[in-house]
């Protein structure tokens, strides 16, 4: 019975742990969003935006840069911008074009 009360506690601060992580991931996402809009407003081409959202000096920082602009056959415009995110604690970074 011991065993089980232990278990059940240790699941409990596991699971805790693993949410909160999960909440800081997405607020560096909502942080990433907000600088790519911020470089899509200021219309700066090739300027690049590094952030440093993991807040560790051993990391590389998150960069956005504004390529441009392309139209389309049917004049449609569309604007591109390319991101280096950087995750979590683990330093890992994920590149975006779009």
């Amino acid at each position: 019975m011991k065993r089980i009360i232990e278990t059940g506690c240790l699941l409990l601060v596991i699971a805790f742990f693993s949410f909160q992580k999960q909440d800081d991931d997405e607020k560096s996402f909502e942080k990433l969003k907000q600088a790519r809009v911020k470089a899509l407003v200021d219309n700066v081409i090739g300027k690049e935006y590094q952030y440093n959202f993991v807040e560790r000096t051993d990391c590389n920082n998150s960069r956005i840069k504004y390529l441009g602009t392309v139209t389309t056959i049917k004049n449609k415009k569309f604007k591109l911008v390319n991101s280096f995110f950087v995750l979590g604690q683990s330093c890992r970074g994920i590149t975006k074009a779009g």
